[in-house]
């Protein structure tokens, strides 16, 4: 990575998992991480340098991967062998467990994200940390 006054920093990481949504013509990528144990982007954590993982993928997916496409979002996704309490509706409990956590881009990639809820089907999302509110009209 190049800074500035000829200075750089050398950037090694693998991102575990890359992958692309399309609307209309404008294609995205979304950016996840596993986890071992729960881990959420802290806005604050990379305002001041300490949680540059996720920025540092988006920006090397942009700088030499796939430059042609807008970043929808960065996740992280815990790995884990849940403990479910039985229930008639283990479907929604298990998708909870495995929700991702992260920095999403409001913008037309994050309706590609999941199809289930959309402007027009308001609701939460089971997979990823956003939701559709009903509209006042």
């Amino acid at each position: 990575m190049d800074l500035p006054d000829q200075q750089s920093v050398l950037v090694r990481g693998r991102i575990d998992r890359l992958d692309t949504v399309t609307t209309g013509d404008q294609g995205g990528f979304v950016v996840v991480d596993y986890k071992s144990s729960t881990h959420s982007f802290s806005a604050e954590d990379a305002y001041y340098g300490l949680g540059m993982q996720m920025l540092t993928y988006i920006d090397a997916v942009l700088r030499g991967y796939e430059p042609r496409l807008a970043p929808a979002a960065g996740v992280f996704m815990h790995l884990q062998n849940p403990r479910l309490k039985y229930s008639r509706d283990k479907q929604k409990s298990l998708a909870a467990a495995f929700k991702m956590d992260g920095l999403l881009v409001n913008g037309p990639g994050m309706a590609a994200l999941d199809t289930t809820v959309t402007p027009d089907q308001p609701g939460s999302s089971d997979i990823f940390p956003f939701r559709f509110l009903k509209s006042a009209n």
